[in-house]
């Protein structure tokens, strides 16, 4: 390189004399180190990887850890099928969701101070849940639409990770983290038909039943631990890869009493959510 830098200061002389044939030389040699000094990154290039993702700033990892105060999702995500970029689309915000308003009484939703690891932040939940044992499953959602409910490709990372902590005055006796794809969600958002026959609703799921003693407690899920939990109708594939990893709808956590009749109070938090290699 500095060869290069003592040739152009030469030519800059020299230009004064001879301006036009000079100058081509330049031109032609400013060519040559532009191309010889600033190779392309896979980010500006289209190259699909295998490649890690920067971990610095921005972090290309990250889904959400509500600093900002905010619940918004990360819009540098890491996203494989949204070259050159390789950032999200649409980014989108989490949310709880109650789809069972006769069962679940939100009594907070939001985002509350005193995060994992002693940030400032984290997302808190917190409600009471009747379930009269009928077969209506009622649940809490928490939901994080990576691609703001469209489909993310999730394809360059090999797992989630994230902090939860389970209050000790939850009284649910069901909780699972899960993945909702295209294949198990049903109708608007995913192409399940038939219901719960139809194997709908039956998503990749971790089973969290067992809590966090009351504290903050990080859970890193490899893709490969992740199973449907009653695959009646399986996907194809059957595992959460290929077109499974490349249609997720968003990251659940969800919350209830599996059938079980009674009423439970709900409180639990969620923080750093990301994904890894």
């Amino acid at each position: 390189m500095k060869s290069n830098f003592k040739t152009i200061a030469f030519l800059k002389r020299l230009a004064a004399a001879q301006p036009a044939w000079a100058l081509l030389l330049l031109l032609g040699m400013g060519f040559a180190v532009f191309v010889g000094c600033n190779a392309k990154t896979p980010f500006d290039s289209g190259y699909s990887g295998p490649y890690s993702a920067p971990n610095t700033v921005p972090n290309r990892k990250l889904v959400c850890d509500f600093e900002t105060g905010l619940p918004s999702i990360n819009g540098n995500l890491m996203e494989m099928s949204n070259a050159p970029s390789y950032v999200l689309k649409t980014a989108g915000s989490v949310t709880a969701v109650n789809n069972f308003p006769a069962n679940v009484v939100l009594a907070f939703a939001g985002i509350m101070a005193g995060g994992a690891n002693g940030s400032s932040y984290a997302f808190q939940v917190v409600g009471t849940l009747t379930d009269q044992g009928t077969s209506t499953y009622p649940a809490i959602d928490l939901e994080a639409p990576i691609e703001g409910g469209n489909l993310y490709d999730g394809s360059f990372f090999t797992g989630v990770k994230f902090y939860m902590k389970i209050a000790n005055d939850d009284q649910t006796t069901k909780r699972t983290f899960s993945v909702p794809v295209y294949q198990t969600q049903g109708s608007p958002q995913g192409g399940c038909v038939g219901g719960n026959a139809g194997g709908c609703y039956d998503n990749f799921a971790f089973d969290i039943s067992a809590g966090t003693g009351g504290q903050w407690k990080l859970f890193n899920i490899p893709y490969t631990s992740l199973a449907q939990a009653y695959a009646g109708v399986k996907t194809v594939p059957p595992t959460f890869s290929g077109a499974n990893l490349q249609q997720i709808l968003w990251l659940q956590w969800e919350e209830s009493r599996n059938n079980t009749a009674g009423t439970s109070h709900i409180d639990f938090w969620v923080d750093d959510i990301e994904l890894f290699q």
